[in-house]
């Protein structure tokens, strides 16, 4: 154990070589917030949380942030683009590819979108915890409107080639449901 004062207390649990620091703060009176700042994982609480309360924040925001920071990246995105084109996407693909593919954490109510004209794609941060299959089907999703701008036909002939298409639909739309409430 670390040292401990009346604002702040760092420790690494046992498990972990994670080191975290607690900041109580006299602004805060209900919430709890967690960052990282120069390698450690800070979590500031209300001044006046007990330390039972404190240990229940920091088992859910330690594993919050480190499951999010153990999603892909942009590059893994791209290669998971290729993947799909080169499984579910030929021939109709041969040649085109999209510019970029890039986690957005500005999108809010959509699960992906394509601009066709720069063929680039932005996948919402919302679903990067979701299972594989899902950022699958999101991404099947926004690759299949570089070839049809809307949703036709020919458009879901392209994404319900993914065997577990309606799986992720319905994922999805469960997580929007709860997203409204």
């Amino acid at each position: 154990m670390a040292q401990f004062d009346e604002t702040q207390l760092e420790f690494a649990p046992n498990d972990s070589s994670e080191i975290i620091e607690i900041r109580r703060s006299k602004k805060r009176t209900r919430s709890v917030a967690a960052w990282r700042e120069s390698g450690r994982l800070i979590i500031s609480v209300p001044a006046r949380m007990s330390r039972k309360e404190i240990d229940t924040h920091i088992i859910e925001l330690t594993s919050r942030i480190i499951s999010a920071e153990q999603v892909m990246g942009d590059s893994e995105l791209i290669d998971l683009s290729e993947l799909l084109i080169n499984q579910f996407l030929q021939p109709e693909f041969d040649q085109l590819r999209p510019v970029s593919v890039t986690w957005s954490a500005r999108q809010r109510e959509l699960h992906g979108s394509c601009t066709s004209v720069d063929r680039t794609i932005r996948i919402s941060k919302r679903i990067a915890t979701a299972p594989p299959y899902v950022i699958e089907v999101v991404l099947l999703h926004e690759l299949a409107h570089l070839l049809h701008h809307d949703h036709n036909n020919n458009f879901y002939q392209l994404v319900k080639r993914h065997p577990l298409y309606e799986q992720a639909e319905a994922f999805l739309a469960g997580m929007s449901h709860a997203d409204t409430y």
